[in-house]
């Protein structure tokens, strides 16, 4: 992979985009066997996916070794989606920044460039 993410990052961006994107509903089981063939991935890989996922508050287990479920979304995730439908990036942006939390910082220290390169 040229982007220098890992397979477990790509996945987690994938689960991200099909949650905001609503392919995902809230409350939905994420079964792990569907993900390995869905994403022709390893079980520990799709595990780690799932573990950055919860990190970043997009799914939740309800305990360990068990199912996780798409977390329900906020009243912000709406806005910034319904924003970003309407093609308003500016406003979506700008909405995004007053929301800004550990979650997001987590994403975006994810997505930024690596310095060990």
């Amino acid at each position: 992979m040229s982007s220098g993410l890992s397979l477990a990052d790509h996945i987690t961006l994938e689960l991200r985009a099909d949650i905001i994107g609503g392919r995902l509903l809230p409350g939905m089981a994420l079964v792990e066997n569907d993900l390995v063939s869905a994403y022709n991935a390893s079980r520990n890989t799709i595990r780690e996916a799932l573990h950055r996922s919860s990190q970043l508050r997009l799914v939740f287990c309800t305990a360990p070794d068990e199912s996780r479920f798409q977390a329900p979304w906020l009243a912000r995730d709406r806005q910034i989606h319904d924003l970003l439908a309407d093609g308003d990036k500016r406003a979506a942006g700008d909405a995004m920044s007053l929301y800004l939390d550990d979650s997001e910082h987590l994403l975006l220290q994810m997505l930024a460039p690596s310095s060990h390169h």
